[in-house]
């Protein structure tokens, strides 16, 4: 497929659906992997949609289907990105690459410095991926109920204009 095949826009209301869709279809690969079990497994359009009153979604789309998407909201002076999900049949394409590119331009227009995001740790690929593209990791996390870390933050620094 051409790049020019692609639409990027934010999210409507009417898109919850797709969303969960997509979300769901692109974690599916790591059930059974992670403990806790991601979120993803237990998303709802309701949930999806009290998400998005703190946050953006911005989706990918071809042929009138949304095919990838990625969550982002302001958190403790950074853009957190949350849920970023590709269609398994669209990955491989750089659709993710190409949102975190449309997300870093909003945050330097917006004076963002950082963006930061959260990768399991047994989800080493995942977290070479993000530090090929810039990340670094900064802090481990723990999910409510563990005793040992289960995901590591990362962050990027982005070069913002200072007047």
């Amino acid at each position: 497929m051409n790049p020019t095949d692609f639409i990027w826009r934010d999210y409507q209301d009417a898109d919850m659906p797709d969303l969960l869709t997509v979300i769901q279809q692109a974690f599916a690969q790591y059930q059974g992997q992670l403990q806790p079990p991601s979120s993803a497994e237990h998303k709802t359009v309701d949930i999806i949609r009290a998400e998005l009153q703190t946050a953006n979604a911005l989706v990918v789309e071809t042929a009138g289907q949304i095919v990838a998407c990625v969550f982002y909201r302001r958190q403790d002076g950074a853009f957190y990105l949350d849920r970023l999900a590709v269609l398994p049949a669209y990955r491989q394409r750089g659709l993710a690459l190409a949102l975190l590119q449309v997300i870093e331009t909003r945050a330097r227009e917006q004076g963002v410095a950082y963006l930061t995001l959260s990768v399991r740790l047994p989800l080493r690929e995942l977290q070479a991926y993000y530090q090929k593209l810039g990340f670094v990791p900064y802090a481990l996390g723990t999910h409510e109920g563990f005793t040992q870390p289960t995901y590591v933050k990362m962050r990027k620094q982005l070069d913002v204009a200072t007047e």
